[in-house]
């Protein structure tokens, strides 16, 4: 009989937390279990991951998410304590989510708690849900999270017994995921809007934001010439998008796509034929600790499309140039980014190593099959 797994994830299963989609994938691919999704209700979410062999389960009206939060975690959390009769193994994801964990473990279900953030209880931005993770040193529940950094924080924070083991948030190297209909690629839009091939393509994806710098990439983008293209998609602020539109208006080289529709695979595929990726983030010492151990999927999103990457300083984002696929700015100044752009624009042949990198680190290492396979072999045990 096959195991009955069910993975709760409150916050949603979009672009900033794809994972419980292919984790449960996964767990249906290899043929000893039969997984759940459990989170809010999202149509457009179980559109575009239809035919991946799990169901997704809606605890909570998308209405009541949007009204009030508050009320919705609670809603969310007293629906699934039923379901949790049902399951052989839970996963939870969230500190919210992680009380539906306790009971499950109180119930004598396999439990693992997959922090996907690094949330630590007395901690500025933690939230009042972080401390039921200091009930983790007495109960037998295994602990997974984003990044070897994040696992000795959280090991450290919460006092416990192991270190939390670490998965990347890689994508998957291969998805039953498919294509939505009529998708272009960045660079295909791109050339269509300039009407002309770009010398060197610049993605920015997601996190369109001052936090992750994107004051930063409109600055960078009015003093460099109009080939060197900065095409960027996802959410952004009415604010954010009138100065983008400014300073595109003024140098010809700033496009905003706006959000991309579809599963993650869609998004990958989207981002493939941009020359670069930017994954940037502000850095302070007052900062939460989720963003000081920034651990983006948007870096192995990039990395899945064969994009090469310019990073900011963090620990986390190391891995980029110590495995030949990207650039660590010296410092997070327009000055830095500029002399970076310009001189890639001005090397094809490196240019061309650093995306041979990206898609070999990614075929090799960096794929969600690998970075999760302990996690799914304990679930499936």
């Amino acid at each position: 009989m096959k195991k009955r797994i069910g993975i709760f994830c409150e916050a949603g299963c979009r672009y900033k937390y794809p994972h419980p989609l292919d984790l449960a994938e996964l767990a249906a691919r290899s043929g000893a279990g039969q997984a759940f999704v459990f989170g809010p209700e999202d149509e457009k979410v179980v559109q575009w991951n239809s035919g991946r062999g799990f169901a997704y389960k809606a605890l909570v009206s998308a209405e009541l998410v949007k009204k009030n939060p508050s009320l919705s975690n609670i809603v969310f959390t007293t629906k699934a304590i039923p379901e949790l009769f049902k399951l052989d193994a839970v996963v939870v994801t969230t500190t919210v989510t992680l009380l539906i964990g306790l009971i499950s473990r109180v119930l004598g279900k396999q439990t693992v708690y997959y922090a996907f953030e690094l949330m630590v209880p007395g901690r500025p931005g933690s939230g009042r849900y972080s401390v039921f993770q200091l009930l983790l040193r007495y109960m037998n529940i295994s602990v997974y999270t984003t990044g070897r950094p994040r696992s000795r924080m959280l090991k450290k924070a919460l006092a416990l017994k192991r270190t939390p083991k670490a998965v990347d948030c890689s994508a998957l190297l291969e998805t039953a995921s498919s294509p939505t209909p009529g998708n272009v690629t960045l660079r295909e839009w791109a050339e269509s809007h300039i009407g002309a091939r770009p010398r060197l393509l610049v993605a920015l994806n997601a996190g369109l934001t001052e936090s992750r710098c994107l004051d930063l990439v409109l600055e960078t983008a009015a003093q460099l010439p109009k080939d060197i293209v900065f095409a960027m998609n996802g959410p952004i602020s009415r604010i954010w998008l009138d100065r983008l539109n400014v300073v595109g208006a003024r140098s010809g080289n700033c496009l905003y796509y706006g959000e991309v529709e579809g599963s993650r695979m869609d998004l990958i595929n989207f981002l493939r034929g941009a020359d670069i990726g930017l994954v940037l983030q502000k850095s302070r010492r007052a900062d939460i600790l989720n963003d000081r151990l920034y651990t983006p999927n948007k870096l192995f999103d990039f990395i899945a499309a064969g994009v090469p990457v310019i990073c900011s300083r963090q620990i986390n984002l190391r891995l980029a140039r110590e495995n030949g696929f990207g650039i660590v700015l010296k410092a997070l100044t327009t000055e830095c980014l500029r002399l970076e752009l310009e001189a890639l624009a001005s090397d094809a042949q490196f240019l061309s190593t650093l995306m041979h990198n990206a898609s070999n680190a990614f075929e090799s290492r960096y794929h969600y099959e690998v970075s999760s396979a302990e996690l799914l072999g304990e679930m499936l045990s």
